[in-house]
């Protein structure tokens, strides 16, 4: 006969197909656990998905959802539904599967009281009850349809969670696609925090169950309790219906705690975004707030946000402990109800009706008591989530042409190589207008099109007023170089931006040819090697790669690094210089072989050899046949140049040729002269600044054995093997709670349960009692007071425990905070930001939100299963012969599936494949222990008629052991999740446990006014950026007096920047370093990094107002502040905007540009006036108008302070007192400017 066999999965065409009897007990899984009990699992062995369970295939079929939606509520101009969109995934072949496994067990759940019934009316009527054939067949039945029964539930509850992870999934894909279609600015109404959030907690609202509380309290009010009514109005009376009918008035209790629990969510959600988008900008801003040594200050802001949060999360602990307190309450109290009823009304109490109505009101007390409130609750969270991903979808999109084109957002936010690749392959025949220019047809175009700007009209900054460009227009020829000047602010950037189509354009049209590369002021680089930033996804020429790198000036660099251009990075380029950076950057761009290039001053960032070797081999020759648009200041740009385009206010203020606005005085403030003189030529051909080896040097210090340097090591993800230990718990909840606290929480744990059970075992009792003794007030008295007591402890135990682990989960993250922020630098640069964010945002969600309902749930389920098994031993000590090997056999099994199980558990946020087989390994053991529990129901049922026993005991085992034949299914899945619950704590716990910078534990202050001059001493000063890696300084010796200002200069990557590390510490050097005569290591690491202001080469600012990022200590008048911004030339900007002082600044200070976020710095670092100042290349992004005012207010401002410029323009550092030469980590010169250029041009 031919086997019917089910098609699991699939991939590629090629299908694993699975015999039925597999299908139903998850045989299938069965490799998967023999290979995880006997070692490691690998992703490798893990089943193939079907392409119907694909996350592809979800998001498509949401996609098309969405987009059919809009269409439709477009026309009705009403606002679109994402729920809806939602609703429709499912087929109406997975809701007949769905309804059908529902049917199986509702089955089981309207039998299993009849089946109650008739074997206590044989015991209360049969003298003989073991000699009955038809008990036997009864007994035999109520085994069977437990485990078909329950097995019906396994099944329906793996289609509704497989249904939510694939809604889970689909949402992320769209969330991840939406941020591909969004502009800059509409990018910045969203913070990084709201975003983040948006994954990792609020799509966590679709998978945790959700879907299957939701099906399951529908489909019970449309089938379940309608059967009970009409079978407990046969077998019992319309007294029996009381307590169902009160069981019914908690419903609105239910509902308005359930919308008030969702209410407090969204609050909840708003101060979420707000940490998270905190926390990104410290961990993003590291450095600049270590340097500063603001770790306290930001510690305090995170703590208040958080203290925000927190206090609702404790509102939302009690709309929960109300739900939880009657959960397994209410049954009691509806018993008591129908008690009373059947008292007042002259019904007898037997064993039959009772324990009949008993076992009724379970079922329906499982539905109205636990999947309607829960279901409430996750549907209600489930609204406002989607309410908050529906905002974001809503966002405009940029126009469908211009996505397909624009490659900018691609470079700067870290998207996908394979998206990337994507959207270069597709979009080289398309010409883009933006936002509603005409696309035209590639037939129509008798040559590469113009790059035309018509009359645009562009509102970046969101929060002011007016256009930062209007009036722009200019038309450009293909295969031209046009070079883009003007001031700080006049919205060079911006212009770019808008051509790439990433910043809202108001009116107006731009004409693009073809595909473009957008290379922005700050370059972005991911943790990978050299090549893979630039290539980023593209396939590797050998050839091509080997032009790019000579043209971008990188053949040098690569040779010297540990592993050539294999050697990793680190997180946003760690391990690389400012200037490696931008050439990094610039050469992924040049790879991509575009048609036009956006070129967003790239070169501000290298020395002036290397900018002019860049511009001649790379700008000039390599992207010869290619459109380029240029900002910059330099003079020798704008001569090669074949148009400039003079910037002033947003507004064209000229445009022509170099030699015909030079006639206007047009761009005569806007020039970069450092190269001007002949002197400097000179210089420049002498390699003062530049590389100084020649090439039988280099050669030889290539022959350098590399093996004995050591490459920066990325940190895996944490997937440890082993299981949550016993002690990962105690330490959970030490964190909260005192010993005797814990061991308080236990006993009531306890205590309650004893409480819960109570009330159903005085009515075995009084069922034995006559009619008129039933008729007793005192047994009601005795009963409504043992129901009451289990209320309120009930009530106390729910509570006390959900606040006990919100304390547990405030006192981590807040300790989390600390461990981060004081860890050392090596830490940011070899894990990614965006894994330290998710133990911030995921990980503490689930401490937040999921685990404390879930570990109560879990806990009180597992407590009621012990009752289970405790009640029908008590009553038949038999029973008990048959209870511990099953017992064994189920640790057994379970701790044979939790090897595997928690494996997979480690793997499921990577990706969905996971995750589905981590549902499939809890049913695999759920359907296990659901034959043990229905071979025990077996057994108690066959003691009791072996042993005759009484009816009414016989009735009070049967019905524990009944109800605990379903709760053991949900029991089980409850503590797996809680196990993978705590593998978040077990990861935020670790992060606690991070190691420091040791001069954190130094407590020794410095001396009183210490530093009073501002002397610094460094000798054979050694460092490393990491263990095994480069000397980046080589016994480096040097004395600065106090007041000096020193110039330090040297080709890109010579240790300039390195020496400004090993003086803040940032890693601790060798060697020796003083200030003043003082030891800084001897001192605290805070209070040494106070003694100095640094302005580095990358501006860092963060949400919140301008004064904050000023004087976050709030140390100055607001008259000191306004002077200093006066010195920067900004007072003039920051007048004009809206608060002043106040003006809210976006992360990251984006609704400045680069140029002005780089003179707040400047000013802050002159508003606190140290002894010592490093000002690592200030006016790198700044107008030579604006730079020479700059140095002028250094110069008088700073004259009491021992001053550190590193520059690599001349010009930058003629007026210093002493010139400091870097070369390959050691001293080359220490000088005197003019002996030095004398030196050099002797030579």
């Amino acid at each position: 006969m031919k086997t019917v066999r089910y098609q699991k999965l699939s991939i590629d065409g090629d299908s694993e197909r699975v015999s039925y009897f597999s299908f139903l007990f998850f045989q299938w899984m069965n490799n998967i656990f023999k290979k995880g009990s006997e070692g490691t699992l690998e992703e490798s062995d893990f089943m193939p998905l079907s392409r119907e369970r694909s996350t592809e295939f979800f998001t498509n079929r949401l996609q098309q959802n969405w987009i059919e939606e809009k269409a439709d509520r477009k026309g009705n101009k009403q606002r679109p539904r994402l729920w809806k969109s939602v609703i429709k995934m499912i087929s109406l072949k997975d809701a007949m599967v769905i309804v059908l496994l529902y049917v199986i067990s509702l089955l089981w759940r309207l039998s299993r009281p009849l089946f109650l019934g008739y074997l206590i009316y044989s015991l209360m009527n049969d003298a003989e009850p073991q000699k009955s054939l038809p008990l036997y067949g009864c007994v035999m039945a109520m085994g069977i349809c437990a485990f078909i029964g329950v097995s019906g539930v396994h099944h329906f509850s793996y289609q509704c969670d497989l249904y939510g992870i694939g809604i889970s999934s689909a949402l992320k894909g769209l969330i991840y696609q939406k941020i591909l279609r969004l502009n800059k600015t509409d990018i910045l109404k969203f913070t990084t925090g709201h975003v983040i959030d948006l994954v990792s907690n609020d799509v966590q609202r679709l998978e945790d169950h959700t879907v299957l509380w939701g099906c399951s309290a529908i489909l019970d009010f449309l089938l379940l309790i309608p059967i009970i009514v009409v079978l407990l109005m046969y077998f019992i009376g319309w007294q029996a219906l009381m307590g169902v009918t009160s069981l019914f008035f908690l419903l609105p209790y239910f509902a308005g705690l359930s919308y008030v629990f969702a209410a407090l969510r969204l609050r909840t959600a708003t101060f979420s975004d707000r940490r998270i988008s905190l926390l990104n900008q410290v961990i993003s801003g590291i450095r600049a707030i270590k340097t500063h040594a603001l770790e306290d200050e930001f510690r305090e802001k995170i703590k208040r946000v958080r203290r925000d949060e927190i206090n609702i999360i404790r509102k939302k602990s009690v709309a929960l402990s109300a739900v939880a307190a009657l959960e397994f309450t209410a049954v009691p109290l509806a018993m008591l109800v129908s008690i009373i009823t059947l008292v007042l009304t002259g019904q007898p109490l037997t064993p039959l009706n009772v324990f009949m109505l008993l076992s009724f009101i379970n079922a329906a007390r499982q539905s109205v008591c636990f999947y309607v409130p829960y279901g409430l609750l996750g549907v209600y969270e489930a609204y406002f989530s989607l309410k908050r991903m529906e905002d974001f979808f809503l966002l405009e999109d940029l126009p469908e042409s211009c996505h397909n084109h624009s490659i900018e957002g691609t470079l700067n936010t870290a998207e996908s190589i394979s998206k990337f690749i994507e959207t270069v392959s597709n979009q080289r025949d398309r010409t883009v207008a933006v936002p509603s220019a005409v696309v035209r047809d590639e037939e129509d175009l008798p040559q590469l099109a113009t790059l035309e700007v018509f009359i645009l009209a562009s509102k970046e900054k969101i929060h002011d007023d007016d256009f930062i460009l209007q009036d722009v227009e200019f038309s450009l020829d293909s295969q031209t170089l046009t070079v883009i000047t003007g001031p700080v602010g006049s919205g060079k950037s911006t212009l770019l931006s808008a051509i790439a189509g990433e910043v809202s354009v108001a009116a107006g049209t731009i004409n693009c040819p073809f595909s473009l590369v957008y290379v922005p002021q700050i370059p972005w680089i991911y943790s990978g090697t050299i090549r893979q930033n630039i290539l980023f996804g593209q396939v590797f020429n050998q050839d091509k790669y080997n032009r790019i790198l000579e043209a971008c000036s990188l053949t040098h660099d690569v040779r010297t690094f540990p592993n050539g251009d294999q050697t990793v990075v680190g997180e946003l380029g760690a391990v690389l210089s400012g200037g490696q950076r931008a050439r990094v950057s610039l050469a992924r761009a040049v790879y991509m072989d575009a048609d036009l290039y956006l070129l967003d001053d790239p070169l501000s960032a290298v020395d002036m050899k290397v900018s002019q070797h860049i511009f001649q081999k790379c700008i000039k020759e390599l992207l010869s046949t290619k459109t380029r648009v240029l900002t910059s200041h330099k003079e020798q740009h704008m001569k090669e140049a074949d148009r400039v385009i003079v910037l002033f206010k947003g507004r064209v203020l000229a445009n022509g040729t170099f030699s015909e606005l030079q006639e206007k005085s047009l761009c005569n403030t806007n020039l970069d002269v450092s190269c001007k003189k002949p002197v400097w030529d000179k210089i420049s051909e002498v390699r003062f600044v530049a590389e100084s080896e020649n090439e039988s040097e280099f050669k030889e210090r290539a022959m350098i054995p590399q093996h004995q340097v050591k490459d920066l090591e990325i940190s895996e993800e944490d997937c440890t093997i082993g299981s949550v230990t016993l002690m990962t718990y105690w330490d959970y909840f030490r964190s909260g709670l005192h010993t005797l606290a814990i061991v308080g929480l236990v006993c009531l744990f306890f205590i309650a349960q004893v409480m819960i059970v109570s009330p159903d075992v005085w009515l075995s009792f009084l069922t034995k009692k006559s009619k008129e003794e039933q008729k007793d007030k005192f047994n009601f008295i005795f009963y409504g007071c043992l129901v009451l007591g289990s209320l309120i402890f009930s009530s106390i135990r729910a509570y006390a425990f959900l606040r006990t682990l919100v304390r547990c989960s405030q006192r981590l993250h807040d300790k989390m905070v600390v461990a981060v922020v004081e860890a050392p630098v090596l830490f940011f640069d070899s894990n990614p930001v965006g894994r330290i964010l998710n133990r911030f945002s995921k990980d503490v969600g689930y401490l937040d939100e999921l685990l404390p309902k879930t570990f109560l749930t879990a806990i009180q389920l597992t407590l009621l299963i012990s009752a289970s098994t405790v009640v029908p031993t008590f009553t038949n000590p038999w029973v008990l012969f048959a209870v511990v090997p099953l017992a064994i056999i189920a640790v057994y099994i379970s701790m044979y599936s939790l090897k595997t199980s928690r494996q997979l558990k480690r793997y499921q946020d990577v990706h969905t494949q996971s995750y589905m087989m981590v549902l499939a390994s809890e049913r695999w053991l759920g359907i296990r222990m659901t034959f043990l529990i229905s071979f025990l129901i077996f057994t108690v049922a066959l003691a009791a008629i072996l042993v005759s026993q009484d009816a009414a005991f016989a009735g009070l085992g049967l019905v524990y052991i009944i109800e605990s034949a379903e709760q053991m299914d949900f029991s089980v899945r409850k503590m797996a999740e809680v196990e993978n619950c705590m593998t978040s704590a077990e990861r935020v716990m670790t992060y606690t446990k991070l190691d420091h910078e040791p001069g954190y534990q130094v407590k020794q202050p410095p001396p009183k006014h210490w530093p009073l001059e501002g002397n610094i001493t460094f000798q054979d000063v050694s460092l490393t950026y990491y263990p095994g890696g480069p000397q980046v300084l080589k016994n480096f010796n040097l004395h600065v007096e106090a007041g000096t200002n020193v110039g330090v200069v040297g080709r890109t990557g010579a240790g300039k920047s390195s020496l400004v590390a090993a003086l803040l510490r940032m890693p601790d050097p060798q060697g020796v370093i003083k200030i003043d005569d003082v030891l800084v290591k001897d001192i605290n690491l805070q209070e040494a990094r106070r003694c100095v202001s640094v302005l580095g080469q990358s501006p860092v600012l963060f949400s919140g107002s301008l004064r904050e990022n000023l004087d976050l200590v709030e140390q100055f008048q607001d008259l000191d502040i306004w002077r200093a911004l006066e010195d920067v030339q900004l007072k003039e900007l920051i007048e004009s905007l809206e608060g002043k002082l106040d003006h809210q600044l976006l992360e990251h200070g984006a609704n400045l540009s680069v140029g002005e976020r780089q003179l707040i710095c400047l000013a802050r670092v002159l508003l606190h006036q140290r002894k010592i100042v490093i000002l690592d290349e200030p006016t790198a992004h700044v107008d030579p108008d604006t730079e020479q005012t700059i140095w002028r207010v250094v110069r008088e401002k700073l004259k009491d302070s021992t001053v550190v410029t590193i520059a690599h323009r001349l010009n930058t550092i003629k007026d210093c007192d002493m010139i400091l030469v870097m070369k390959n980590g050691e001293m080359a010169e220490f000088n005197k400017f003019d002996s030095i250029v004398n030196e050099l041009v002797d030579k």
